[in-house]
């Protein structure tokens, strides 16, 4: 008796985390950049935190590119936090995608660059052929090809939040991003909610969709009421 009520408490607090944020992020194609521009922000992250250098070394991790870094343990928090609201099918498939990204930016990190202006500038053709870095350290004059984690990291956030905050919120959405009311969730949810709204339109579990729909547009009235909106936990 007291797992299933263990289950429903977490069943309770995921629907409360996911209908908080999904307020904010009620329009399709607000989604949808948000879907894009994560992804991205999270990938930067990890450079970010990685500039800092490795807190044990090993050698066995860091040969398969999970060096014990601060953005390794990031990503850890991440897929634990997921793993502990339940709905494992969920959660345990995003945390399969947050370890070949945190594999795949940790690569990127140790060989210097590699192939990072593809995920910071997308799809402009004039820099895809800047394949190498050169160095950790350089910096960014007139050469595509020699540019700084640092820079990467920041040009990441500024596209992914610039992208989110002023197309996604302010053009489309018409409504404040969740940062300004919850730090959290606009740093810990947004990847996992991102995640259900692709399954959602797949079909998966309508079930629960029509239970966070219903809390959503419950939080959408408060939020247009001009109340701040709290969790219903």
């Amino acid at each position: 008796m007291s797992k299933q009520t263990s289950d429903d408490k977490r069943q309770e607090e995921l629907l409360s985390q996911l209908s908080f944020y999904g307020a904010y992020h009620n329009n399709p194609y607000n989604q949808l950049i948000h879907i894009i521009f994560v992804p991205l922000i999270q990938w930067g992250l990890i450079l970010g935190l990685n500039y800092f250098g490795t807190i044990v070394a090993n050698e066995f991790l860091e040969s398969i590119n999970l060096p014990l870094t601060l953005g390794t343990f990031a990503i850890l928090g991440y897929q634990l936090y997921y793993l502990y609201l339940g709905e494992y099918l969920v959660s345990g498939t995003y945390d399969i995608f947050l370890l070949f990204m945190l594999m795949h930016a940790n690569a990127t990190f140790k060989s210097a660059g590699s192939y990072a202006w593809v995920h910071v500038l997308w799809y402009v053709p004039t820099f895809l052929e800047a394949t190498r870095f050169t160095e950790k350290t350089s910096i960014y004059l007139h050469d595509a090809t020699k540019i700084s984690i640092p820079f990467v990291f920041f040009r990441s956030q500024i596209l992914g939040w610039g992208f989110q905050v002023v197309i996604g919120h302010i053009l489309i959405e018409k409504r404040r991003p969740a940062l300004q009311d919850s730090l959290f969730d606009s740093l810990i949810m947004a990847p996992l909610f991102t995640w259900w709204e692709i399954l959602f339109f797949f079909g998966y579990r309508k079930d629960f969709k029509a239970k966070l729909d219903v809390r959503i547009k419950e939080n959408i009235k408060v939020l247009d009421s001009g109340e701040k909106l709290r969790k219903n936990q």
